[in-house]
């Protein structure tokens, strides 16, 4: 059985003010209070699923800074990048990932809305049709009883940030 924690990423810059910088939305970081939310957060996740054998996040920058502050609530846990969990990643390039099972039973991925609750469905239902979107920082976790395919895995439970907040 494969455990997957899908997370979105913590509260970011604000997308229009952002974009007045010039900069590219993926260098957009996480605020300061997005960063403290983010940890309690993490606190709170790494009480609820211990132990991740693999944290994988998006390339994008507020997603891998999320990916750190978790890495350290599971106690330095080295953080791996993929572009499927990217803006407009592709669901299946993921799913071929943990398929390959290089990664342990239990892996977090962090990434971006609305393409985590696409993920999501896609997972539970077969259809990248979302029927849930995720806040900033929450979380949900799914399980690969058998086989790790679209429509193969089960809804353990979803939780917005301050469910989880420790």
């Amino acid at each position: 059985m494969i455990q997957l924690l899908l997370v979105r990423h913590g509260p970011a810059e604000d997308r229009a003010f952002w974009a007045t910088t010039g900069q590219a939305d993926e260098l957009r970081p996480l605020t300061k209070a997005g960063k403290r939310r983010t940890e309690r957060v993490a606190r709170g996740l790494a009480k609820w699923l211990p132990a991740v054998d693999r944290l994988v996040s998006s390339p994008y920058l507020r997603a891998a800074e999320t990916a750190a502050i978790l890495a350290r609530a599971w106690s330095e846990l080295p953080v791996a990048t993929h572009p499927a969990l990217a803006a407009g990643g592709d669901p299946d390039e993921f799913l071929d990932w943990l398929r390959s099972g290089r990664h342990g039973t239990s892996v977090a991925a962090v990434g971006h809305e609305p393409d985590l609750g696409e993920l999501l469905a896609y997972l539970l239902t077969g259809r990248a049709d979302s029927f849930l979107s995720f806040k900033k920082a929450g979380a949900a976790l799914v399980e690969f009883p058998g086989e790790v395919a679209a429509g193969a895995a089960r809804l353990v439970w979803v939780v917005p940030p301050r469910m989880v907040v420790k």
